[in-house]
């Protein structure tokens, strides 16, 4: 069952106190030109009766039987718009792909919109290594999703789609940007409740879980070779010598004026084992903003990476 929410508008004075009380759902809010509450998200309302209680003038009324208050809770705290960027960069359509790179690399993000376009790391790749200069000749229509969507909801799209970014719509405007980056920074805080679905990383699962074998390359590799293997595997990342060359990477030598033949310059990372608990990988993932990291299991050195961690976990459902 729904919780409802009764507003008596002819009592209300606008005094914002019950959308102080409703902090965590933040259903609930003040209509600054008629000073009047209204429930603005019924879908993050968990019933919890706050804004009753914080009611001066009683003039709201909750009706919550059979709602369970902290399931709601925890699918509330999953939508999409609580996890995602609200920083939206933007290009003209005339720049070149190089400029694309280096705001890329300045802001430290893997994606642009263009209106309703979208140009990322990989389409700025695959231009340069086609022979195109601009951004609009590689620009695509943007695939989005509700804010009220859950993080579940989202990953399922990404990976069926095979992308890594979705811009979040609110109304008819884009209001964020959520990425596979936001969806480990959610299961880094996201608590275990099998009722739910919800899972996120157990303590005793270990890295050699999620860590596969990527292609092995010498030091001395050029970045027209790389982006050759990771293209032809369908991987965003290898390892070079005893470092790690992710399309970030080749996307950063695009931006610093380097050539195809130029060779790469693998990033060195701290080295895991498989047995190393996964949650401790998570944490040292989002501390150092990586995306890929290298892990040894049997003598033998594999890959993990944030994509292959997110598509095989489960998430919170709606209810």
């Amino acid at each position: 069952m729904e919780p409802m929410v009764f507003i008596d508008v002819d009592r209300c004075v606008g005094c914002f106190m019950c959308e102080r009380a409703c902090a965590l759902a933040r259903a609930i809010e003040i209509n600054v030109n008629f000073k009047l509450a209204e429930l603005v998200r019924p879908e993050d309302c968990t019933g919890c009766g706050a804004c009753e209680r914080a009611c001066p003038y009683s003039c709201i009324s909750v009706i919550n039987h059979g709602v369970n208050i902290s399931e709601r809770a925890k699918v509330t705290l999953s939508r999409v718009r609580r996890n995602m960027s609200r920083r939206l960069v933007t290009i003209d359509d005339d720049a070149t792909l190089r400029e694309a790179s280096k705001v890329m690399e300045m802001e430290g993000i893997g994606s642009l919109m263009i209106g309703s376009h979208i140009i990322t790391e990989t389409d700025v790749l695959n231009g340069w290594f086609s022979g195109k200069t601009l951004v609009k000749e590689v620009s695509k229509e943007a695939i989005t999703i509700e804010g009220k969507s859950t993080v579940d909801e989202a990953l399922q799209v990404m990976n069926e789609m095979n992308i890594g970014h979705l811009p979040v719509i609110e109304g008819n405007s884009i209001v964020g940007m959520f990425s596979i980056r936001d969806a480990l920074r959610s299961m880094s805080v996201t608590s275990i409740n099998e009722g739910l679905k919800v899972r996120s990383a157990r303590k005793e699962e270990k890295a050699r879980v999620h860590a596969m074998e990527v292609p092995l390359l010498s030091t001395g590799s050029t970045y027209g070779e790389v982006y050759d293997v990771l293209k032809m595997k369908g991987i965003k990342a290898t390892i070079v010598g005893d470092g790690v060359v992710s399309i970030r990477d080749i996307t950063k030598g695009v931006a610093e004026g380097k050539s195809q033949n130029d060779q790469v310059e693998p990033r060195t990372i701290k080295h895991f084992r498989g047995e190393d608990p996964l949650h401790a990988v998570i944490g040292y993932m989002m501390q150092h903003n990586v995306r890929h990291v290298p892990v040894i299991e049997n003598d033998k050195l594999l890959l993990l990476s944030i994509r292959e961690i997110t598509s095989r976990t489960v998430w919170i459902h709606a209810i």
